[in-house]
């Protein structure tokens, strides 16, 4: 039986998230303003239309969704991992992601939800949402299942957040919001339509490769290729990037896919961007609220339980 730790992890796992100064107002373009700055993104790449909205100060809201499913011949049929889901915004400026205000929870079956509170109340208090804060370089982060290691009258912990994953939006193993990977995955990209999202019309980038080629070119799919390892394996990666008139990314949607023998390992990742350059206030709880994570012990990882699932009943 899988360990339950692999599920907790799934609650608390992330990739990095930039820092710096918190996001200033913003002006809602006029009609005439917006015609020029279409007919001016046409002649952009993605990347490059990235790059120029992240040197200005905004935000843009995103819909994360991640599931791992598992096929091997000891589990007949497999396991598919409960769905982790973020929603938030993330506010830009310098040439940067510099603020952030999300929301991540672990999707699973009330069934299931009840068997992990009957075990351990604490495992099932686990999956329930996070919400997380970044602003000026410090992270911020308040859970029911944190709550209850904080003393009286705090309900948030704090560190700054450095390189530290665990202060993350999960988002995509290609990092939409950095113009150079955006652009070196999409340089032997299909085109074609995409239908519409967030109100426009879009243009899809479908690109197909073994693992080890995207690798080299992005930073997140090299941190999945060198934590995978395995010479016997085959790693495929399925990228799909769906672009306004812009240029802007409005969806991106990565498939990872590593066999071995007759066993198979899926991650599918989606995230959805929409309302560009909208303001929105990313501001620190009351610090009267706030204690410093160095200052309390908090139970990050877990024994494994003793509990039987049915791996075709799903999670």
């Amino acid at each position: 039986m899988k360990r339950w730790t692999t599920l907790a992890a799934a609650a608390l796992a992330a990739p990095a998230l930039a820092t710096g100064p918190a996001v200033a107002a913003y002006a809602a373009p006029t009609q005439t303003t917006v015609a020029a700055t279409t007919a001016t993104a046409a002649a952009l790449t993605p990347g490059g239309a990235v790059a120029r909205q992240l040197a200005g100060k905004g935000n843009v809201k995103i819909v994360n969704s991640s599931r791992i499913a598992l096929s091997e011949k000891e589990l007949k049929g497999g396991l598919t991992l409960p769905k982790q889901i973020t929603t938030g915004v993330l506010g830009y400026g310098g040439g940067k992601v510099n603020a952030a205000d999300f929301t991540t929870r672990v999707s699973i079956s009330p069934e299931v939800r009840a068997e992990l509170k009957a075990l351990d109340g604490d495992l099932e208090e686990l999956f329930r949402p996070t919400q997380v804060i970044v602003v000026n370089g410090v992270g911020y982060r308040n859970s029911e299942f944190l709550a209850k290691y904080l003393p009286t009258g705090k309900t948030w912990i704090s560190s700054p957040i450095g390189d530290d994953p665990f202060w993350s939006p999960a988002t995509e193993n290609v990092d939409a919001l950095s113009p150079a990977t955006l652009d070196a995955v999409l340089k032997s990209a299909k085109k074609g339509a995409g239908g519409t999202l967030d109100g426009v019309k879009t243009t899809l980038y479908q690109v197909k490769s073994p693992l080890r080629d995207l690798a080299k070119i992005s930073p997140e799919m090299k941190n999945l290729w060198v934590a995978l390892d395995d010479k016997k394996s085959t790693s495929t990666a399925t990228v799909k990037v769906w672009v306004g008139p812009d240029q802007l990314p409005r969806r991106v949607m990565t498939s990872i896919v590593q066999k071995s023998g007759k066993n198979s390992f899926v991650t599918t990742t989606s995230t959805m961007f929409s309302e560009w350059r909208k303001p929105v206030a990313i501001t620190a709880p009351d610090p009267s609220l706030v204690i410093d994570a160095d200052q309390v012990a908090l139970p990050l990882f877990l024994d494994e339980a003793p509990l039987s699932l049915d791996p075709k009943r799903g999670l």
